[in-house]
């Protein structure tokens, strides 16, 4: 586990909360078809550049949340905008990246990049040496341009998730979703990503949300937490506002 002593050194700067407002959920909230709540109605905003980190335990609302922003399910109540928009569908606007790294094993590393450029919609098209230079300038921005022509069986586990997110990184996203991408990964590697990340944080500005089971691992990536218990919100705020045992006591 990532130690929290690191906090203090590690911490990402912090957006001032009068940034512009990227991401708005009003009242929003989902039942499963059996009439089982799966999130209560939800406040919440997010503003351009911020770093917040989803815990809870299983069947909190994480997964829930996450796919109502992705634009795989559809909010039966409340509003959720993004950029101003109503979102109500998958989109340009964000991009989800998942604990399974979804590379086709067939495409070189450079190909799985390309593959989303060449099928973007809403924006406009690129051309062949626009789409490669643009897997190029991403898989620099995580260190891995030397194994553009490599194959996906000839990755570790912690280059395939860089692989992933540099695929969605290249789509330009507004909002980064992160599913939990390093909980397949040793103690090591995962560390070590989570260093990358947010380095990579720190050079592209993006606004990016991360759904982890790792409380440890929230405190050190996030500059917010949204703790979610049964569908509610159980704690939110800065991060440097929450101790462990503060996140551990709202899981009993």
């Amino acid at each position: 586990m990532i130690s929290t002593l690191l906090r203090s050194e590690a911490m990402p700067q912090a957006i001032p909360r009068n940034s512009e407002i990227i991401l708005e959920l009003k009242q929003v909230s989902y039942r499963y078809p059996s009439g089982k709540v799966a999130l209560e109605p939800l406040d919440l905003c997010i503003h351009r550049g911020e770093f917040l980190c989803v815990v809870g335990p299983s069947g909190s609302g994480k997964s829930t949340l996450l796919s109502l922003l992705a634009g795989f399910l559809k909010y039966q109540s409340g509003e959720l905008l993004l950029s101003g928009q109503r979102l109500t569908h998958p989109n340009m606007g964000q991009t989800l990246v998942q604990q399974e790294h979804a590379l086709f094993p067939w495409r070189t590393v450079l190909g799985n990049i390309e593959f989303g450029l060449e099928f973007v919609w809403g924006k406009k098209r690129l051309n062949k040496t626009e789409r490669k230079n643009k897997a190029l300038e991403v898989l620099r921005l995580v260190g891995l341009e030397e194994f553009a022509q490599r194959r996906v069986h000839e990755l570790s586990g912690g280059q395939r998730q860089r692989v992933s997110i540099a695929r969605a990184l290249a789509l330009d996203p507004e909002l980064l979703l992160l599913d939990e991408p390093f909980s397949a990964l040793d103690v090591s590697t995962r560390n070590k990503l989570g260093e990358e990340l947010l380095e990579l944080w720190r050079k592209t500005g993006k606004t990016i949300l991360f759904v982890t089971h790792n409380l440890d691992e929230a405190l050190h990536l996030g500059q917010q937490i949204l703790a979610l218990k049964e569908g509610k919100v159980a704690l939110e705020g800065p991060t440097e506002q929450f101790t462990l045992q503060d996140l551990q006591a709202m899981l009993e």
